[in-house]
């Protein structure tokens, strides 16, 4: 009985040395993957659209697009600020591998996910205003209140499924429910950091459609999936090839949000409800490659409450001349 319960002592401590050797081996490959051709990001850098005849054809005006996915580094050091200045957030985000909510470390450059959708729009203001641009989005029709707490448009309720979410040490994990439950006014003529609109996200994802090429590829600069988007792991944004107008992963990394605001009848404002936000660009998870193109655009916003760690998403601004 003595030597059965060595046996087994010794083979749990076997079974929890291979387990830390490989936990090890995986940090160091993340750590070399990371560490060697580390492209130079500024979360912030932006191309210029102003070829989209205002309004016309293409049913857009004249803004600008960020290169890459929205980092958890840009997150956190805004986050941090934010609170500071008065701005009220529902939830932590986390960085988009490890779950990781804190002070940002080895995975600060990748991108940010799990953020409640209405702590993103109260974000983009609080970037704007950290940056000294206008905020974007108010909690009135007049955009005299800016919007500075996501309480103010959401909640945090949540609902937990047994069948599904568990964390691994068994035990339920919370699930928020992700709604925005009030009107949010985008101002049309604010300078700040806003997310696109779906047209804009598309044009931006095509290449703004300046070449035949950009206008038939599949996948956001290529017809070769793996050339652009990450499908098994994900990755720093700006680590594999861009589209033809330099933006980075629009064809799978995170999911990205955008919205279809209603334009008021006076054009000084938008509203953007619960409905109107939508999720395209597919994720790192799922090689199905429906889900990726930027030709036809398949929604996956109906999935954020059960899969949040593949949401993100990436700044626009409006050019205000």
């Amino acid at each position: 009985m003595i030597k059965f319960k060595k046996y087994v002592t010794v083979t749990i401590l076997l079974f929890f040395l291979v387990m830390g050797l490989s936990s090890c081996r995986d940090m160091l490959h993340d750590m070399n993957e990371i560490s060697a051709d580390l492209p130079e990001i500024n979360s912030l850098e932006m191309v210029e659209l102003k070829d989209v005849n205002n309004g016309g054809t293409t049913g857009l005006f004249p803004y600008r697009i960020c290169k890459y996915e929205t980092t958890y580094l840009l997150w956190y050091e805004v986050f941090t600020w934010a609170r500071l200045n008065g701005f009220k957030f529902i939830k932590m985000a986390e960085d988009g591998r490890t779950g990781y909510n804190g002070e940002p470390g080895l995975y600060a450059y990748l991108p940010v996910t799990c953020a409640h959708p209405a702590d993103i729009f109260t974000w983009c203001n609080a970037l704007s205003v950290k940056n000294g641009l206008s905020p974007v989005y108010y909690k009135d029709a007049a955009c005299k209140d800016v919007l500075k707490s996501s309480f103010d448009i959401a909640n945090d309720n949540y609902v937990i499924d047994d069948n599904i979410h568990y964390d691994m040490s068994g035990e339920k994990q919370t699930v928020f429910d992700f709604k925005i439950t009030k009107n949010i006014y985008q101002k049309t003529n604010a300078n700040g950091y806003r997310l696109p609109t779906v047209n804009e996200w598309q044009y931006a994802a095509m290449g703004a459609k300046r070449t035949l090429e950009d206008r038939s590829y599949e996948y956001a600069g290529s017809n070769i999936l793996t050339e652009v988007a990450a499908t098994t792991k994900m990755k720093i944004p700006g680590s594999l090839k861009p589209n033809g107008i330099g933006c980075y992963d629009m064809s799978g990394n995170v999911c990205e949000y955008s919205i279809v605001p209603n334009l008021s009848e006076n054009e000084f404002y938008s509203t953007i409800t619960d409905g109107q936000i939508h999720a395209y660009g597919g994720h790192c998870y799922d090689g199905d490659k429906k889900i990726c193109s930027v030709i036809k655009l398949y929604d996956l916003k109906n999935i954020i409450h059960l899969y949040v760690d593949l949401f993100g998403f990436r700044l626009t601004q409006t050019i205000v001349e």
